[in-house]
């Protein structure tokens, strides 16, 4: 495998992982700031969450689609990091086979 793709691979799952869990943080206090407390069936905000802020932790009600990323965050970020491991581990076992050719002077 050509060495500038195992790290564009390498690069592209670590960038990956650390969107996840920023888009995670930056949603659990936008939605911390801005959505009720209790439920509100007109707009369909009766899905319970626990999120945590700056500011706190606390119980907000949201609808189904802006609860979708908090059910799926438990298998997509362990998924991203196995991935991590397994092609960093790749990367080190291919270099220790075939090491870097020596340069003579």
């Amino acid at each position: 495998m050509d060495r500038l793709l195992q790290r564009t691979v390498l690069i592209l799952l670590f960038a990956l992982t650390f969107a996840t869990v920023g888009s995670m943080t930056f949603l659990e206090e936008y939605f911390y700031r801005t959505r009720p407390r209790s439920p509100d069936p007109t707009t369909g905000r009766i899905h319970l969450q626990e999120v945590k802020s700056a500011r706190g932790a606390g119980k907000v009600y949201l609808t189904r689609a802006e609860k979708i990323p908090f059910d799926y965050i438990w298998y997509i970020n362990p998924i991203l990091v196995v991935a991590i491991i397994m092609t960093a581990y790749v990367l080190v076992s291919t270099k220790r086979r075939h090491p870097a050719p020596q340069v003579t002077k």
